[in-house]
């Protein structure tokens, strides 16, 4: 069908089912899996579907407020609403339904449609494989934000890892946590309703490595599998000497010497892990593309570290 015979519009209660199915179809999660993604947003989260002349529900996405994008020493924070859940049935690809919906959703975000995205909201997406990269290039939007992937395996002669002291924290605990560790990063802030749906599934940690200044914290929310532990994301802060006069940079052997630690103390023997990329690192784990004006002032503010997103909702 010519896609000019489409409509695209805000979800509704009447096609909340073919929602479901088109989400169920391309990610294979549950429905009450999907209502506590949904529940958790409500009041920063909307639907939309793409229906043919008939009626007939063929792609759908959601949109979500996930936080907001800081730019240090910069006058710069904007929402980020990210469009999530990108949905096309299988006997309607090919047609130019996934561009279109893609396209809606953006320009909703970045046109301020009906006042809801307030007046500096920008629209992001994570691709949920490598091989949508260049597909979403072609619809404007921009890779800034890297994630490394980390992988290490436990070394049991490893004797200064027994000094790991890990934590149980709140969630509103990690994210002041997390943005001491990140502030000197371009990253994006998580909202209050991002922290309540990982909490729904997920587990807040800090830990201290005091024989090698090494502190931080972490998310799991999967358990350990066949000796493996996954830490959704991991952030390392080194503590300097009390005469150090500068701000000592953490290197990626301290985050896998973190990593072999935490997998040591949760008895597992692999430990992987993601975390801000260094600048260089070609190991991504995720990138977010992003249409939005201020694509140059982050490339500008590039440092050691590359622009940090944080981690798919999964």
């Amino acid at each position: 069908m010519d896609i000019d015979m489409t409509d695209i519009h805000e979800l509704k209660p009447s096609e909340y089912s073919d929602f479901i199915s088109l989400w169920q179809e391309a990610f294979g999660d549950d429905e009450q899996e999907i209502n506590a993604f949904t529940n958790a947003f409500a009041s920063e989260l909307k639907c939309f579907i793409l229906t043919d002349s008939t009626e007939k529900a063929h792609s759908a996405l959601t949109l979500f407020k996930m936080g907001e994008l800081t730019i240090p020493k910069e006058n710069v924070r904007k929402d980020v609403y990210v469009s999530y859940a990108i949905c096309t049935s299988k006997l309607a690809r090919g047609k130019g339904y996934g561009a279109a919906i893609t396209n809606y959703a953006a320009s909703f975000v970045t046109k301020n449609a009906a006042g809801w995205c307030g007046n500096n909201g920008i629209s992001v997406l994570s691709p949920a494989s490598n091989s949508l990269i260049n597909f979403y290039k072609s619809l404007g939007y921009k890779p800034i934000f890297l994630s490394h992937q980390g992988r290490v395996d436990v070394f049991p002669t490893n004797e200064a890892i027994n000094s790991l002291i890990v934590k149980t924290i709140s969630p509103n605990e990690y994210n002041i946590k997390r943005e001491q560790i990140l502030h000197d990063l371009i990253h994006i802030s998580l909202s209050i309703n991002s922290l309540n749906y990982l909490a729904g599934y997920s587990h807040f940690h800090s830990f201290t490595l005091p024989s090698d200044g090494l502190k931080g914290i972490f998310i799991t929310s999967s358990p350990i599998e066949n000796e493996k532990i996954s830490l959704d994301e991991l952030l390392v802060s080194k503590t300097p000497l009390s005469d150090a006069t500068e701000k000592i940079s953490v290197t990626g052997k301290d985050y896998d010497f973190a990593g072999e630690s935490i997998a040591k103390h949760f008895n597992a023997s692999i430990c992987t892990y993601n975390s801000p990329a260094f600048s260089g690192n070609d190991h991504v784990q995720a990138m977010l593309f992003i249409a939005d004006e201020e694509t140059d002032l982050i490339s500008e503010k590039k440092s050691f570290y590359q622009p940090y997103f944080a981690f798919p909702f999964d």
